[in-house]
């Protein structure tokens, strides 16, 4: 008797934390975005030891030299390095959620804004406003 009632027990306790559709829905695009949100900022840290490993280079980096995912872009020159994706709001959350990194924003009205909201530098004009920017000095 004791372990049918442990059984039934186990059995509602289970169904209890089965997600609903909507709530599966929630943690796919949840788990989307924090994969998304990975993938940006390790692509970043690859341009940016590209980029540290050869202090002459100047230009975007193609996807040979670094493996490009998030459909991230880049652009290094002898005084910045920048890389950049559009994402949309919860992807972008979780990327400032990952990293607190100052380097990291957005670009807005043609300018560098960081997360904590200082302005910084004007942007190159191929990157659009709004996306996703980590950009720093070198």
């Amino acid at each position: 008797m004791w372990a049918t009632a442990v059984l039934i027990f186990m059995t509602i306790l289970t169904i209890s934390y089965i997600p609903s559709g909507q709530d599966a829905s929630a943690l796919r695009a949840s788990a989307r975005a924090n994969a998304i949100a990975h993938n940006f900022l390790s692509y970043e840290r690859a341009v940016s030891a590209y980029a540290d490993a050869n202090p002459t280079w100047d230009g975007a980096l193609a996807n040979v030299q670094t493996v490009n995912i998030a459909s991230s872009q880049n652009a290094v020159t002898a005084s910045y390095v920048a890389v950049w994706a559009v994402l949309d709001g919860p992807t972008q959350g979780e990327v400032f959620r990952l990293s607190k990194s100052a380097a990291l924003g957005t670009k807005t009205n043609g300018r560098f804004l960081s997360q904590a909201g200082v302005a910084g530098n004007t942007l190159p004009a191929g990157i659009p406003n709004g996306a996703t920017v980590y950009y720093r000095s070198r």
